[in-house]
This record gives structure tokens, sequence and C-alpha cells, in this order.
């Protein structure tokens, strides 16, 4: 796989990237897109689902990014701090012939009345891409765990993925009775939950108030096929007094986001037996312990502000 930021690996064959407009030169990190547009054009072969994979920092606090796949949206960020970085593997559809991705973000470095965040480089630096490679879909098998897709590792703590979009995404190619395990953290007071295979309503679960951990178990009966499941949240009732809780220093590092996961996974029916349940609880216990820590003694670190951090 080639280390160029955007790069195609062998993963997704018959597609290529044909142009760039609005990337700087390649560097040992990355490379900068340039001013408040960039985009990618690849052609594919045939229509089929891709990866798209982004590890990419925003250096303005208060820094928006969309993300569009053929005008479709697939994305939006917003940083709460200088250089948050983002790790993210979104779900795309590749039309057959030409395909556009779009990088629309709304400060860069010469930004009219903004402070420069890189003096030293007079460029107009916007969104810092570590990696940006387009690959093969990653469904779960009765092998091999499958990726979550738009769901971002956070900086700290590392009990949860954030959802920035609002929806999660799975892919199965499993044969047979398979449970998805869900503890999602609710954003915002009367939050619903929906579960969906193949875009058709399984379950939606309700969270009354802001940083509730809905959790349960669903059974699913699968065939081994290609299927779809998602998981999507309403926007639910901001609250009109604003109280320190665990979900606003999760925003105090991230930005506001809609919901957030402590875990979701596909595991087969009848697995956990009762030799694994303690080594459950010991895990349930360290992630506690770990997000006791955060709530309680954790104070961000600051974050360098010029170019040569990245």
């Amino acid at each position: 796989m080639s280390s160029e930021v955007p790069s195609v690996d062998a993963g997704l064959p018959h597609v290529q990237i044909q142009r760039l407009s609005g990337f700087r030169g390649q560097e040992d990190w990355g490379r900068w897109t340039l001013g408040k547009v960039a985009t990618a054009g690849l052609t594919a072969r045939q229509s089929q689902l891709a990866t798209i994979h982004l590890k990419f920092s925003l250096p303005y606090p208060q820094q928006l990014l969309n993300l569009a796949l053929n005008d479709i949206p697939l994305g939006k960020f917003e940083s709460a701090r200088s250089h948050q970085l983002y790790d993210i593997s979104l779900l795309a559809r590749l039309k057959a012939g030409d395909n556009t991705i779009s990088l629309l973000t709304n400060k860069s470095n010469l930004s009219p009345g903004l402070k420069l965040f890189a003096p030293e480089d007079l460029t107009d630096m916007a969104v810092s891409l570590n990696e940006m490679t387009f690959s093969g879909i990653q469904p779960f098998t009765h092998s091999s765990a499958g990726l979550l897709y738009g769901a971002s590792k956070m900086d700290y703590p590392a009990v949860y993925l954030l959802v920035p979009g609002g929806q999660v995404d799975l892919l199965s190619q499993i044969n047979g009775s398979q449970v998805l395990k869900y503890r999602l953290l609710s954003a915002t007071d009367g939050q619903t939950f929906e579960f969906r295979l193949d875009d058709q309503p399984l379950q939606r679960v309700r969270a009354e108030r802001r940083g509730t951990l809905v959790s349960g178990n669903l059974t699913l009966e699968l065939d081994g096929k290609l299927h779809h499941l998602s998981v999507t949240a309403t926007s639910g009732m901001q609250q009109t007094i604003r109280v320190q809780d665990s979900v606003q220093r999760l925003e105090a590092i991230n930005g506001p986001v809609p919901y957030y996961i402590q875990e979701l996974r596909l595991f087969p029916q009848g697995k956990w037996t009762a030799v694994e349940k303690p080594l459950a609880g010991l895990g349930v216990l360290l992630c506690l312990l770990g997000l006791f820590a955060f709530l309680f003694g954790f104070r961000p670190s600051s974050q360098p502000s010029s170019s040569s951090a990245l």
C-alpha cells in the first residue's frame, strides 16, 4: 500500500486516484489541504462499497469539516480545541466511472480576521491529513471482527468511541445466530437509538436523561450473506440548564457529538460461558476505573499549535 495521502490499497481493485485539487505536497507525516475546499477524484471500474479511512486534525478550535462523496454527505466534524485528532472509517458507495470526495472547512491559516495558527508558514493550510486511504470493506465474519464505520477513536478516555455523524454502521457476513451487544452513552435528554438491519427497523431504545448508558443484547439470525447493520440516534432535547456531568467533560475535550459508544460488537449466541463471565466482569471494572480517573482526575494536556507538531 502506498504511503501517499490519499491512497488506494490492494483491497480495492480497479480503483485509481486521477486528480487532486486543494492539496499541498506530500510530507513525511502526511499532507495539508489548502483553502476551504479540497477534492480528490477517483475512477472505479464498477459500483462497489468501499472503506474510507481518515486520520486527520483540525488546527483551529470550533473548526468544521464536512466530507462528501459525489455530493452525498459522509460525515461532519467540529473541533473543540486546536489540533484535535480524528481517527475514523467511513462506509461509502463508489459508482462506476468518476467519483469525487470533497473536504469543506470553514477556517484556514489565511482566513481573514483569524490569528494565524502557523505564522511561520504563510500558505493557506486548513486540515492536516495523516492518512486518507480507500480500501475494501471489512465485515464481521466468524474469524475476524469488522469495522465500526462512523465511530472515531478518542484521545481520552479510551473506554469510549465518539459518533460525530450520529450513526454507526456494521457489515456482517456471518451464518447463524449472533448477538449484537451494545453499550451506548446518550448525549441529550430523551434520546432514542434505533437499530436497523438492511434498512429495516429492528428495535428502538430510549434514554430519558443525558449521560444514560443504554445497554442490552439484540439477537440476529444471519444467513452468511452481506448484511448492513446501523445504529442511529435522534437529536433528543438539549438541557435548558447545563450541569456538570460526564458528558460535559467529554464535550470539553472532543466537542459536542450526538452520542458515544462504550461497546458495540457481534458475537455468536451462547459464547459467554460461566468461565468467560468473570473475565467480562473484570473488563467492566477496568473500564469503570478508567472512567472514574477521567471524571475526577483528568486535565487535558495542551496541544502544539504549529504545523511542525504534526
